[in-house]
């Protein structure tokens, strides 16, 4: 896998997990609104906390994904390429 491959599977990682964990968010207030309008003594939360509970969900998520994933997997070279390559040059 190339560098660039590795890069973009790291890449995609770390935005799917902070696209999934700013949707979990958004249901959990979705959840506080609807116990709210069931009759439940919570606060009400607007626009400006639905925003920072998404974006906070968003960091938390991205510095758990960095501190396993802190950068992309290193090149192992393309080892099986280079014994066909080395196997071609001793047979003739």
């Amino acid at each position: 896998m190339g560098a660039l491959r590795r890069f973009q599977v790291w890449g995609h990682g770390l935005v799917g997990g902070c696209i999934a964990s700013g949707a979990s968010t958004l249901g959990v207030a979705t959840g506080w609104t609807v116990a709210k309008t069931a009759g439940m003594d919570i606060p009400t939360l607007n626009f400006t906390a639905i925003k920072l509970l998404f974006l906070w969900g968003v960091f938390t998520h991205a510095c758990a994904y960095l501190s396993k994933s802190p950068l992309p997997k290193l090149s192992s070279g393309d080892t099986e390429r280079f014994e066909k390559n080395q196997k071609r040059k001793h047979v003739h």
